[in-house]
């Protein structure tokens, strides 16, 4: 924390963003030291950043960034290089399955207008856009594991065993769609890949229902806030992007991490 002394205060808006600005607001009528800003939608943090920098509050975002106009307002953007992460894991799909092999990929992704959805996208399609393969448009399931279970369902009823490939962009919607592909008996004709390292999908992995998964830990994301913080109440200055370490789960070291997934 930056002071001995420190208090500390959660508001869940639960990626709701009318409660997200109305949360913050809050915070900066309180005239709180410091907002930590997790989720939202990047151009409607603008106006929350700016009011905050207005009232001499310094800004820190959690794993997703402002955007770009509003970048100036905050001091530094902490969390893993979301678009990054699924440009990786893209090319190790090539990599593993050969970048001609003209398969055929269903996307399971979560919210359409939060950043961090956003990104991975972007950085998935950067990587399908070097190899030959079919890239079928995102579903999206919000936070229901029924409803991607559900787009699963459908793209099996509608296109059977030609689908090759899944890439679910959080290990719980990911998991939704391994049960139906379980429960249509394909799970030795799709690969699944994933992220955030859920002790479930871990479990998938070693089961031989997954490939990869990506472990993007919060406590990773709330050990560098810190530092980030530290650094900036100590020395007035930071690092604008602080990016935090990954781990990726397969085949060959999943036993490592069986029961050590964040929840």
């Amino acid at each position: 924390i930056p002071a001995a002394g420190a208090t500390y205060k959660n508001l869940d808006a639960q990626t709701d963003i009318a409660k997200i600005a109305e949360y913050c607001q809050q915070m900066i009528d309180a005239n709180v030291d410091a907002l930590i800003i997790f989720g939202g939608d990047p151009a409607a943090n603008v106006d929350i950043v700016k009011s905050a920098d207005e009232a001499g509050i310094p800004v820190f975002m959690a794993a997703l960034d402002v955007a770009e106009e509003g970048r100036q307002y905050v001091k530094a953007c902490v969390g893993p290089d979301q678009e990054q992460m699924c440009y990786d894991i893209g090319k190790y799909i090539l990599d593993e399955n050969g970048a001609d092999a003209g398969l055929k990929v269903v996307q399971i992704s979560g919210v359409p207008f939060l950043d961090d959805y956003i990104q991975r996208e972007a950085g998935f399609k950067r990587a399908m856009d070097e190899g030959n393969y079919e890239l079928l448009e995102p579903d999206y399931a919000y936070s229901s594991r029924t409803d991607a279970k559900s787009f699963m369902e459908n793209h099996i009823q509608a296109e059977g065993d030609s689908i090759d490939i899944v890439m679910g962009f959080d290990d719980d919607l990911t998991m939704g769609a391994v049960a139906a592909i379980e429960e249509a008996g394909l799970t030795d004709k799709i690969k699944v890949y994933s992220l955030t390292g859920q002790n479930d999908a871990i479990q998938a992995v070693a089961d031989g229902k997954m490939e990869l998964t990506v472990m993007n830990r919060a406590d990773n994301i709330a050990k560098e806030l810190c530092v980030a913080m530290a650094e900036w109440f100590t020395n007035g200055s930071t690092e604008y992007y602080h990016y935090t370490e990954l781990t990726y789960i397969n085949k060959d070291n999943v036993q490592d991490y069986i029961g050590k997934g964040e929840f």
